[in-house]
Formats: structure tokens, C-alpha cells, sequence
């Protein structure tokens, strides 16, 4: 609970307006060095996070602060204020925050091995019951959060597709899914591709359309020479032994590759395919929407 509300309490600070911490003048100093927000996912080791932050400020020539942040919904709050400049999130994250805050793309990941994009699987145990997406009916699926691409949102169509309902356990990483499912807590588990490749135990029971990788992306207002030396540092990072080596550790990525929103149209179709507008795909989207359209008066006691 403590470390809850300091995790709040960390949100709220960077949300407050910017000319409370700001200058815009200043920014990249060490003093008002840029910020970049990453996902829990990419954020998951603390020690990488540290080395990757140093490397950005040392190719930049500028200040450079990467802070993590502490749920999905943080995430896109975060990337909404005037005081984070740039983030690296999931796609639907960035898409989420494109419709709400005006972000734009500016470099996509490449995984390990060279893979753009990235895609979905349902997985069952090779020796249970769950051997098709209709064995599903009635069954405890573990899911990875509710903004998860491939964790949730692409899987979920593979299951409405199917006409079957199932019980969706939220576990919180792909690790966490495929644990559970080993354990026989749940009867399957949505993750990502190739996950679970080399483990014979498990079947593959269904695979989901391809997304383009998640870009990094940044706030409207950031000034373009800014905007271009972090792109720089990102990618110069990436072609340093030292860079590849950080990265690795970070959702297996190899390197950055120049993009623009146009790029995503692809993903914007999936999320009309399923009906929806971006913010009403994720369950509590729409209350980050709300916020993030409220005025601060709206919310005073």
C-alpha cells in the first residue's frame, strides 16, 4: 500500500503544470534534463534501465532521466504531462496517447534478429483438455494487463472470434501468464510469439493478427532539435557494443528505426476491426481519457 501511494504520489508530481518545475529554455541541462517514461515492461530491470540512461546522456550531450512507470494507467498519464518529453510504451499505450495528448512517433523498436512487428498467441498444455480455441468455454485464461497487445487486446479477439466466454485471469507479466498456466492455475495463456517455442509441453491453440513494433514517441511541444539529438542518441546507443548489449535486456530489443504515426495505420485498423475506438478497446481507458480531458478545477474538492 505505501509503495502504492508513492508511486501516485511520483505521478502526480510530474503532472503538475509546467511552468511550476519548468523551462523550457533550460531543458536538457543536468538541471532540467529531458524525461523519458518507459513501460513496466521495458523498465523491468532497474540496473539497465540506470546504464541505458547513461549512455542516452552521454551520445545526447544533453540531460537525460528515464523514469518507469508503475502500472499501464500511470503510463499513460505520464506521457500526457507537459513535464515528460518522450516515452516508450506498448503500441496501444502509444495509441491511446496519441488520441489523447497529441503524441507523434518518432523511432520504432527492432527486436533481436530483426523482427518490425510482433503478434499473439493462446497457448494450453500439450497433455490437458484445451487443445482449440472452443475447448476454451468456461475456462480461466491468464491474460498479461488490460493494455497489453498481445497480452489481452489481440487474444481477446482470437476468443470473441471463437463465440466462446472465458474466466480472464490479469497476472501482470507474460512470465507471470505462462507460470500459471504451468502450474494449473488457469487452462491457458495469452502471450507473445514465440514465447514458448522451445518448451514441448505446451500448444499453440491460436495466433493473432501482427502490430508494428512499439515506437518511441514524444510530447507535441518538445523542440525539434531536441526532439532529433534524442532520436540520434537512441540510435547511436543502439550500433555501441555497449549499447546492444543494455538493450538486449530491455524487451529484446537491437535497435531503433526512423517511423511517423502513419506508420501505425495498420494497428489503428485492428482496433477498428474490433468495433472500437482506441480508448474504449482498454477496460479503464476511458477513465485516463476522462482525466486527461478534465480541467483542474473539475477536480477540487
Amino acid at each position: 500500500m505505501a509503495l502504492r501511494l508513492l508511486s501516485l504520489c511520483l505521478v502526480l508530481l510530474a503532472l503538475l503544470p509546467a511552468g511550476c518545475r519548468r523551462d523550457e529554455r533550460r531543458l536538457g541541462t543536468a538541471e532540467a534534463p529531458l524525461v523519458v517514461v518507459l513501460s513496466e515492461s521495458h523498465g523491468a530491470d532497474a540496473a539497465r534501465v540506470r546504464e541505458l540512461e547513461a549512455l542516452l546522456a552521454k551520445a545526447s550531450g544533453l540531460g537525460v532521466e528515464l523514469r518507469v512507470a508503475p502500472s499501464a494507467e500511470d503510463a499513460v498519464r505520464l506521457a500526457g504531462s507537459p513535464n515528460v518529453d518522450a516515452a516508450l510504451l506498448s503500441v496501444f499505450e502509444y495509441l491511446l496517447c496519441r488520441q489523447l495528448h497529441g503524441v507523434s512517433a518518432g523511432l520504432r523498436v527492432v527486436r533481436v534478429g530483426g523482427g518490425r512487428t510482433h503478434l499473439g498467441e493462446i497457448v494450453s498444455k500439450r497433455s490437458g483438455p484445451v487443445q482449440s480455441l472452443s475447448d476454451l468455454a468456461g475456462k480461466k485464461i491468464a491474460f498479461v494487463h488490460r493494455y497489453s497487445s498481445t497480452g489481452y487486446l489481440l487474444p481477446s479477439k482470437l476468443i470473441a472470434d471463437a463465440k466462446v466466454s472465458v474466466t480472464p485471469v490479469f497476472t501482470g507479466s507474460h512470465e507471470a501468464a505462462l507460470a500459471a498456466l504451468k502450474e494449473g492455475r488457469v487452462d491457458a495463456a495469452a502471450t507473445y510469439e514465440d514465447s514458448v517455442k522451445e518448451d514441448s509441453t505446451l500448444v499453440v491453440l491460436g495466433k493473432t493478427p501482427a502490430l508494428p513494433n512499439e515506437p518511441l514517441f514524444f510530447r507535441a511541444g518538445l523542440a525539434p532539435e531536441k526532439k532529433q539529438k534524442l532520436m540520434e542518441a537512441f540510435q547511436s546507443v543502439a550500433a555501441s557494443a555497449d549499447g546492444k548489449r543494455v538493450l538486449a535486456g530491455i524487451a529484446h530489443t537491437e535497435g531503433f528505426e526512423p517511423v511517423t504515426d502513419a506508420d501505425y495505420a495498420g494497428a489503428v485498423a485492428v482496433i477498428d476491426g474490433i468495433g472500437k475506438s482506441v480508448k474504449d478497446v482498454v477496460p479503464q481507458g476511458w477513465i485516463v481519457s476522462h482525466e486527461a480531458e478534465s480541467k483542474p478545477g473539475d477536480l477540487a474538492p
